[in-house]
């Protein structure tokens, strides 16, 4: 992975993209362990899968980062988008390389699987749409805000912007979940906090 860190230049021209249109607040959206659970009891699954979902329901639980996700879509130029909100748990606001060096690791979370939903690929398809192994090459992280903490709710945005011959690249952001002035105060909105980019190897 590289990081690239940098004194503060205020005063600089500041531009990103959008927040994305009728993405749900964190308070609307249940944790993931939660909606394993639900699922767990509502719908006709094989013991199989019973054991595969009590499995992740105990490792989210016992993850130090809590994930609720969003719906998925697409954008106007037709680009698979997956949208989630995620925080650390139980994390007091630390020092800022604390906090970047927590939001690097982060960033890493449920990062590829936008890549081989994009092909429709499943680790249950049959060849050609089977999905054996997939890992990060390349994991490149910009910080573009010295003012965050991971203890509140980040949305994470993250899509693929290319795939073939067993490879992909997905790029992500990491957002606020509160708006805020910048630039000088002319324009209020969620500031990037991080960009992602990284080249994904896949065996599928």
């Amino acid at each position: 992975m590289t990081c690239s860190f940098q004194k503060d230049e205020p005063g600089q021209p500041i531009h990103q993209r959008p927040m994305p249109q009728g993405v749900p607040s964190p308070d609307a959206c249940k944790l993931v362990e939660d909606v394993f659970e639900e699922y767990l009891h509502s719908a006709k699954l094989t013991e199989e899968m019973k054991i595969i979902i009590k499995e992740n329901i105990i490792e989210r639980r016992k993850s130090p980062i809590a994930i609720k996700d969003t719906p998925v879509f697409r954008t106007a130029d037709g680009i698979l988008t997956q949208a989630f909100w995620m925080r650390a748990k139980s994390v007091p606001k630390y020092e800022l390389p604390f906090q970047r060096c927590i939001l690097s690791y982060m960033s890493d979370l449920r990062f590829l699987g936008v890549a081989s939903r994009e092909l429709g690929l499943s680790r249950s398809r049959v060849w050609p749409r089977n999905l054996s192994m997939m890992s990060t090459l390349d994991h490149t992280v910009w910080f573009y805000d010295n003012d965050f903490d991971v203890g509140e709710w980040m949305l994470y945005v993250v899509s693929c912007v290319a795939a073939g011959n067993g490879r992909a690249v997905v790029s992500g952001q990491v957002r606020s979940r509160a708006p805020s002035t910048i630039s000088s105060g002319r324009k209020t909105m969620n500031t990037l906090l991080m960009t992602v980019h990284a080249v994904v190897y896949s065996s599928w």
